[in-house]
């Protein structure tokens, strides 16, 4: 199951950056509101069994920048690779 709130972490040169991600799914959907990083609002994307995807657009500096996650539950652990214009961040949490 997917649904839940998560403590998530990753590590961005030789700091940790804490936050939140809280999934809800219904059917193939699924919404993410996300408070971590650079990165705060809600988001919509697509589920399929412990898998999900989603994508948004952040303002970084002066510009947008598009990013896209996709991630993988296995019992409380969420695994996730968020990419934003060429570069990746490993993600990981913890159901909380």
């Amino acid at each position: 199951m997917i649904d839940g709130t998560y403590a998530i972490a990753a590590r961005v040169g030789n700091e940790e950056k804490k936050g939140t991600v809280t999934l809800k799914t219904a059917g193939s959907k699924v919404k993410a509101k996300l408070d971590a990083f650079i990165i705060k609002g809600e988001f919509e994307g697509t589920a399929s069994g412990d898998s999900f995807r989603f994508d948004g657009v952040v303002k970084v500096l002066f510009k947008k920048a598009r990013f896209q996650v996709d991630g993988k539950v296995d019992g409380d652990r969420l695994t996730a690779v968020a990419k934003a214009e060429g570069a990746s961040l490993n993600i990981e949490g913890t159901r909380m």
